[in-house]
């Protein structure tokens, strides 16, 4: 409004005109991010969640000052990254980085976070002993060691594979 009262004072002035042009941009980016965010809660509502976050995502890109779009987003990540935690950590670990990304300080993400690792470091261990015992089993001994050996590269404290 303020720059429709300096332009009909002054109706020619360059500056004036580019930013009005500016503002009416930024009005109609933020217009289409409340209709994909209100696309996106129809979305959620009928259960397409990976087409209501990139709606939410895009919307986001559209107008990265609105704090509801960002936290709707964000939510939105969390409660998809906690779902997918047990049936595949890979979505999990994408979803939280995605959100620390947006929010550094989420502290329900860093907790998340922990999980996912403790999660996967846990997996990780638990194939080492399995392969390694199989192995041995066998009787390829230097294979068992060799399996082992690995599992603490990663992992060098790990009483279980010492």
């Amino acid at each position: 409004k303020t720059v429709e009262r300096a332009s009909s004072e002054f109706p020619n002035e360059p500056e004036l005109i580019e930013m009005d042009k500016l503002v009416r941009k930024s009005q109609e980016r933020a217009r289409q991010a409340r209709e994909l965010l209100d696309r996106a809660r129809e979305q959620t509502e009928k259960g397409a969640g990976e087409k209501a976050l990139d709606d939410l995502r895009q919307a986001h890109e559209l107008d990265p000052r609105n704090s509801v779009t960002r936290t709707v987003l964000i939510n939105t990540l969390f409660e998809q990254a906690r779902k997918s935690m047990d049936a595949n950590s890979d979505v999990a670990e994408a979803a939280v980085k995605e959100i620390l990304h947006l929010d550094p300080n989420h502290v329900p993400a860093r907790s998340l976070e922990s999980q996912i690792a403790d999660r996967k470091r846990e997996d990780f261990i638990t194939w080492c002993m399995a392969q390694a015992r199989r192995l041995q089993t066998d009787g390829d001994f230097g294979g068992a060691l060799a399996v082992a050996a690995q599992g603490l590269a990663a992992f060098p404290n790990e009483p279980r594979l010492q």
